[in-house]
């Protein structure tokens, strides 16, 4: 084998080996993983995709409840630090919108296995939502993106506050309403 062909191998090699390391996604909540993918080192739903909402993964069965208003831990993993923000978004319209509930802003900038951040969700009651973790790769302008099929209970309702249809009047308003009436019963006179 020629020096030429062993370098190129040995590029391709370490291109290949880069590659494979260079994704992230979050573990919990638990999140949709394409079949397979598990027995695979998820290879699928650690990598980079440019099917929204969901990385083309179909709505599962809710995986995780939660309590409306509830504090939860987000955690993550980063196989390559390509830099960027992640975003935590929730869709309570089967994946039609996302509203932003957190950004994490260099949510990426080193390798690891063990990023955390609490998120705060909204005081809403959702029996089916979606909880999504998107990563924006600022040094590789991929996208990556994982959903957690969960569901929020137990939202406290406004309350309605009952008005009185008969308005109440302040002593000055009475005094002014009471001279009103007496200067029109001294017209008709």
């Amino acid at each position: 084998m020629s020096s030429k062909t062993l370098f190129a191998l040995t590029v391709l090699a370490l291109f290949f080996l880069s590659s494979v390391s260079a994704h992230g996604h979050m573990f919990d909540p638990k999140i949709r993983i394409a079949p397979g993918d598990e027995n695979n080192g998820l290879t699928i739903t650690r990598g980079p995709t440019k099917v929204s909402p969901c990385a083309g993964l179909p709505a599962g069965p809710v995986q995780s409840t939660f309590n409306a208003g509830q504090s939860i831990n987000i955690q993550w993993e980063i196989g390559a630090a390509h830099k960027g923000q992640c975003f935590v978004e929730l869709s309570t319209d089967g994946e039609q919108t996302f509203t932003v509930l957190q950004q994490l802003p260099n949510c990426a900038d080193a390798v690891g296995t063990d990023f955390q951040a609490p998120v705060q969700l909204p005081n809403i009651n959702c029996d089916k939502c979606v909880l999504r973790w998107r990563w924006e790769a600022a040094l590789t302008g991929e996208l990556y993106l994982n959903c957690a099929d969960i569901s929020i209970t137990g939202a406290k309702k406004a309350r309605k506050t009952r008005r009185s249809s008969k308005r109440r009047l302040s002593a000055t308003q009475k005094l002014v309403a009471r001279e009103i009436k007496n200067f029109f019963d001294e017209i008709d006179m």
